[in-house]
C-alpha cells in the first residue's frame, strides 16, 4: 500500500476564472462592447497548506482501516507524514457520533483546537476533557490555543488539565463501541513517522478514564465539573 502519491488534480475543479460557466450573451446587447459590457464577476477557491494535508490525511486513512472498526479488535497504523493524530478521532467520530472523549496531547494546533470545538457544536462529540503538557501555561503561542479548549469544555461540562504530560491518548465512548487512539503523534500535523494503535476495547477504555481522572491539575478545575459517568441508555 503507497501513500504520498495522492493525485492533486481534483484541487483543480474547484478553481475558477476561466469564464466557461458564464451564462451565454444577451444578444440585444452584443453591439455595445462597452467596458461595463465586458465585465465578468469571477471567483477562485484555494485550500490551505493544513486544509490540503487534512485531505491527504483522511485520503491515506480511508486505505488504511476498514470503515467501522469492530469490537474486540487492534488496528496498528504507521505512516510517515501521511496521517496526523486528529485524523484518527475524526474517523471514530464519523463512524459514531461520541458520547464522550478525553483526549490527551503534549501540544496541539490551533487549527485543530477550531476543529473539536466545531464538532462539539455539531454534536459528534458530546462530551470533552482535554489533558494538556505545561507548555499550555509557559509558552506565549498557546494561550489563545488554550483560550479556544476552555471555550469548548464549558460548552458541554468538560474541563482542561494541565499537567506534566508527554501522552498522546484518545479515550472514546460511544453508542457503537468505546475504543483507545494511542499514537507517538501529538494533536499537531507534521511530517515525521508515527505509529499508532485504535483499541476497540471497553475495558482499556475504563482503564485509562480512571487514571486520567485522577491526574492532578496545575490549575483549578471548573466548579461542579465531575467524571463522566455512562448512562445505561448511551450503549446498547
Amino acid at each position: 500500500m503507497e501513500f504520498g502519491n495522492f493525485d492533486f488534480s481534483f484541487f483543480n475543479s474547484i478553481g475558477g476564472g476561466d469564464g466557461k460557466d458564464a451564462p451565454p450573451a444577451d444578444d440585444s446587447r452584443a453591439d455595445l462592447d462597452t467596458a461595463e459590457s465586458r465585465r465578468k464577476v469571477a471567483t477562485y477557491k484555494t485550500l490551505s497548506t493544513h486544509q490540503k494535508l487534512r485531505l491527504l490525511s483522511e485520503a491515506a486513512l480511508d486505505e488504511a482501516l476498514p470503515w467501522h472498526l469492530e469490537k474486540g479488535n487492534a488496528y496498528h497504523v504507521v505512516s510517515y507524514g501521511d496521517v496526523d493524530a486528529l485524523t484518527y478521532l475524526r474517523r471514530v467520530a464519523q463512524d459514531q457520533p461520541l458520547d464522550y472523549v478525553i483526549l490527551t496531547t503534549w501540544c496541539m494546533a490551533q487549527v485543530d483546537a477550531d476543529e473539536v470545538d466545531k464538532w462539539v457544536d455539531r454534536g459528534l462529540i458530546k462530551r470533552i476533557d482535554y489533558v494538556v503538557g505545561e507548555v499550555f501555561q509557559s509558552h506565549a503561542r498557546y494561550k489563545k490555543i488554550r483560550e479556544t479548549l476552555t471555550k469548548t469544555v464549558a460548552k458541554c461540562g468538560g474541563r482542561v488539565l494541565r499537567c506534566r504530560t508527554h501522552m498522546k491518548v484518545m479515550v472514546c465512548y460511544g453508542p457503537e463501541y468505546d475504543c483507545v487512539i494511542e499514537s507517538s503523534a501529538n494533536v499537531d500535523t507534521n511530517p515525521r513517522a508515527e505509529q499508532t494503535c485504535i483499541t476497540v476495547d471497553s475495558g482499556l477504555a475504563d482503564f485509562y478514564k480512571e487514571w486520567l481522572d485522577a491526574l492532578p491539575n496545575f490549575d483549578e478545575t471548573p466548579e461542579g465539573w465531575e467524571p463522566w459517568q455512562r448512562k445505561n441508555t448511551e450503549m446498547n
